[in-house]
């Protein structure tokens, strides 16, 4: 932790990173307030607050459109279009961000004047839109994948802790068993997934092959430590996100509730989202540059 705020103090005075950051931040919550709010909203399973009926729901809505060619067409034009987009918004970003971890951007005359800018993300962009562009679309198709596979392994316990809740099977340790091996699955089957993903963008602004492999290589170097962030920055997202989506059921209809609706579920949400994904992503790309060092350490 300490080194993770030694690493946000000269962060806070990269402006225009901060800007970009807050502006990305801002984009994510209004997609949230004007689509998943208003999905969770119309959708009784989710209002129920019913964690199994609502995985069940997600298995049957998922199997309804996954076999289905015309969405599938959809789907990949989709992740094309976002894999160019994140590549170019990413290798910009992104570039300037590890070079200020590794010490190679100096603004001599503040970082909003032109050339400096040029010099951080025009570069980042001509040298990395490709590389971003690929990692960015495959890391879509990953997750998604990887995300179905998951909702998979859950149905055995699902079926059977429903079979529990109805009264069709009686075996009260089964169900434990079961609920007890699958809640540990997912939880480190998705720790690793995103420490892998998380630290193969680092790994590709530093080295030019086997990047995804030196950036396992760093995940696996500080995975302890990565786990518990990532742990605390899951509960505190999905606490709030918790209350922004209760907030939302209640924040309906009457004078000024449309007001207060924005401030809550913009503002606030903006403003935290902001928090939490900055200190994430700083958190990545110090962690990297601290394996980094070492590399170099031992090599001279």
């Amino acid at each position: 932790m300490n080194k993770l705020l030694t690493a946000i103090k000269p962060f806070l005075k990269r402006y225009d990173l901060i800007i970009i950051f807050s502006l990305m931040a801002l984009i994510y919550c209004i997609i949230e307030y004007y689509v998943f709010f208003p999905v969770v909203l119309s959708l009784s399973v989710f209002k129920s607050g019913n964690i199994l009926e609502i995985v069940i729901y997600v298995i049957q809505f998922a199997f309804k459109y996954l076999f289905k060619v015309e969405y599938l067409i959809y789907g990949l034009i989709g992740i094309i279009a976002s894999g160019l987009l994140f590549g170019v918004v990413f290798s910009a970003v992104f570039y300037s961000l590890n070079n200020f971890f590794s010490k190679k951007a100096h603004p001599k005359d503040g970082i909003f004047k032109v050339e400096f800018l040029k010099s951080q993300y025009l570069t980042g962009v001509k040298q990395h839109f490709g590389k971003m562009t690929f990692i960015s679309t495959f890391t879509i198709l990953y997750t998604i994948l990887f995300t179905a596979f998951m909702v998979v392994v859950t149905i055995p316990a699902v079926a059977v802790l429903r079979g529990q809740m109805e009264g069709k099977i009686d075996f009260l340790p089964l169900a434990i068993m079961l609920t007890v091996i699958t809640a540990i699955v997912l939880f480190f089957g998705f720790m690793f997934y995103r420490t892998y993903i998380l630290f193969w963008y680092p790994a590709a602004f530093n080295f030019k092959r086997k990047i995804f492999a030196i950036g396992k290589k760093a995940a696996d170097t500080f995975f302890w430590e990565i786990v518990c962030f990532l742990a605390i920055f899951d509960i505190v997202f999905w606490l709030f996100q918790s209350m922004l989506i209760f907030l939302n059921s209640l924040l309906i209809g009457g004078q000024g509730i449309g007001i207060l609706r924005f401030l809550i579920l913009i503002l606030l949400n903006w403003i935290v989202k902001s928090v939490l994904f900055t200190t994430l992503i700083v958190f990545v790309f110090s962690k990297f540059q601290q394996f980094k060092k070492r590399i170099v350490a031992k090599t001279t």
